[in-house]
Parts: C-alpha cells; sequence; structure tokens
C-alpha cells in the first residue's frame, strides 16, 4: 500500500477523471477514474518524466500511456476530504493485466487551455465556500479562485506561506483590457519561519 500526495487535477468533468500525483521520492504517477466505479475510485499507474511530459504536452495520446505500464499499476481511492492524498487499496499489480474496460477509446489527447503559473506566498485568504483565494506574493497580492472539485481548503492555514500550482487564463471584459484569472489546481505547503497561524475555522 502507498499514499501518494495529488499534484495536479489534468481533466476535470462532473470530478477530477485523470489526476498527477508524486509519491514521497517524487516519483510520477497519473491516476484515471473507474467509469463504472464509485466516485473516488481510480486506477494509478507510474510513468517516467518524458511520458508525463508529452501527455502532458498532447503528443501521445492516455490509451498510449496506459498501453504500457513497466512500473505496475494500483486500485486507489482519492478525496479532496483526506488532504489531497492518494491511497493505493491493492499491492502493485505489476503481474496482472490492466482489464480492458478501464482502458479508454484511442483519441484522447491532453488539452489544457491557459499557462501554468506557480506562485509562492503567504496565504490571507481561502474561503471554503466559494473556492476564492488571496496570496500574498514578493511580486504584490494575487487571488483566484480553485477549479471545480478541488483541492480542499480544510488543512490550510491563514498567514502560512504556500506554493500554489494555477493555471492562468486571459478573459475579455466588456469595458476594457483582458484581465487574468488564477484558478488553483494544487497548492504546498512551505516551511514557515514565524508561528504566526491560525487554522482555517468551519
Amino acid at each position: 500500500m502507498a499514499r501518494l500526495q495529488l499534484a495536479k487535477i489534468l481533466d476535470y468533468f462532473d470530478g477530477p477523471n485523470i489526476i498527477e500525483a508524486r509519491d514521497v521520492i517524487g516519483g510520477n504517477y497519473v491516476g484515471v477514474w473507474i467509469k463504472d466505479g464509485s466516485p473516488g475510485q481510480y486506477v494509478v499507474f507510474g510513468v517516467s518524466p518524458e511520458q508525463l511530459r508529452r501527455f502532458r504536452g498532447g503528443d501521445i495520446d492516455l490509451l498510449e500511456l496506459m498501453s504500457d505500464l513497466p512500473q505496475g499499476w494500483y486500485y486507489a481511492s482519492f478525496s479532496h476530504d483526506n488532504a489531497n492524498y492518494i491511497e493505493t487499496v491493492t499491492e502493485n499489480l505489476e503481474a496482472t493485466a490492466m482489464p480492458k474496460e478501464f482502458l479508454p477509446l484511442p483519441g484522447f489527447f491532453l488539452t489544457e487551455e491557459g499557462e501554468e503559473v506557480t506562485l509562492l506566498g503567504r496565504l490571507v485568504e481561502a474561503n471554503r465556500d466559494s473556492g476564492g483565494w488571496i496570496l500574498e506574493t514578493p511580486e504584490g497580492t494575487r487571488s483566484g479562485s480553485r477549479i471545480e472539485g478541488g483541492p480542499a481548503f480544510s488543512e490550510m492555514v491563514i498567514d502560512r506561506r504556500y506554493r500554489f500550482h494555477c493555471i492562468e487564463r486571459m478573459e475579455a471584459t466588456a469595458l476594457g483590457p483582458e484581465r487574468s484569472i488564477l484558478i488553483l489546481t494544487a497548492y504546498e505547503p512551505l516551511s514557515d519561519p514565524t508561528n504566526r497561524t491560525r487554522q482555517l475555522s468551519g
């Protein structure tokens, strides 16, 4: 059994369909939702940095990514309520072929709208209900929302420093130039040199 840390939601439709994760030594994993299963049930498999780069860049489709799994695969459960961790619920099934019904049809390529942005700063606000957040960075105060269905704010503390992984999209406005929209896909706490932290309430 293993515990993986959510790195990013790669595809979302009525819930996270494809997720990217890391193990404790930085190994890369991809999880794919089992469509006939209950929410939170995934197959998870290890991928090389090159495979992940090519998939995220649209060079290979999901079927090709899942067709050769030298590192084996797992059944896993995932919930944002569990502090963004993915828990494998079986041992490595390297010796077992992945059931064909779990494999996607050919031609599913990952496409991402917007540019990836990483922010480092102090958390000023994180609203569990609306998903809105404010981060004070060395370049100024930034704000945005989170992707629908993720990541949970339950483990965040105000005034603590975080690394935010976001997608930045430009949105047209009626009265002026385009404005930047930041959408949080994952976060990591950073070492906090102070003790000025308070747990989010509610």
